[in-house]
């Protein structure tokens, strides 16, 4: 059960990612300029912010789903 929570992790990971890097450069939407990352770092600061969530997200699933497989496979 937790390998598919794991490889879960890892695919929303993924797929968040590739798309804060297509918003990367695109100006804020009207509901992205009122958060604290837009307020303090400007227009890519939302972009950048999802990168990095994004990023952690992808490295950790990444991570547990190895030690997953590695333990279903002994």
């Amino acid at each position: 059960m937790s390998f598919i929570r794991w490889v879960g992790l890892l695919v929303v990971g993924l797929v968040g990612l590739v798309f804060s890097v297509r918003r990367l450069g695109l100006p804020a939407q009207a509901v992205e300029q009122t958060g604290r990352l837009y307020q303090r770092f400007g227009s890519d600061g939302v972009s950048y912010g999802m990168i990095a969530l994004t990023t952690g997200m992808t490295v950790l699933g990444a991570v547990l789903t190895w030690r997953a497989w590695q333990s279903l496979r002994h």
